[in-house]
């Protein structure tokens, strides 16, 4: 996955498919979903919006807000999957690449 960039200060919403090996969509119903982007001592809770869970689709998000105080860098994130019973499963690591904004 190419890195996805974001200005500091916007609104980050990126639409997610949770897909197996084959590229057939994962039912998340009832699963925990959380994610993360860490970079060092930064970390930010990304939240986790259902769209359609049984398709496998979900929305992760971080309001301007929020995204104003990130550093400018090639930020961490993955998506954490709980699935009950001592399951767990996490999406590939993608990248936030934030960018200095210009226009205040």
């Amino acid at each position: 996955m190419a890195d996805i960039e974001i200005k500091r200060g916007d609104t980050l919403s990126l639409d997610v498919t949770r897909v197996d090996a084959s590229g057939n969509p994962v039912d998340c119903t009832g699963h925990t979903i959380t994610a993360e982007a860490e970079l060092g001592t930064f970390s930010a809770a990304l939240t986790v919006t259902p769209v359609n869970l049984a398709l496998g689709q979900l929305r992760l998000s971080a309001t301007a807000a929020a995204t104003a105080l990130w550093p400018v860098a090639r930020i961490s994130a993955d998506v954490k999957y709980d699935e009950g019973g001592g399951v767990i499963r996490r999406s590939k690591t993608f990248i936030l690449k934030v960018v200095q904004e210009i226009t205040a």
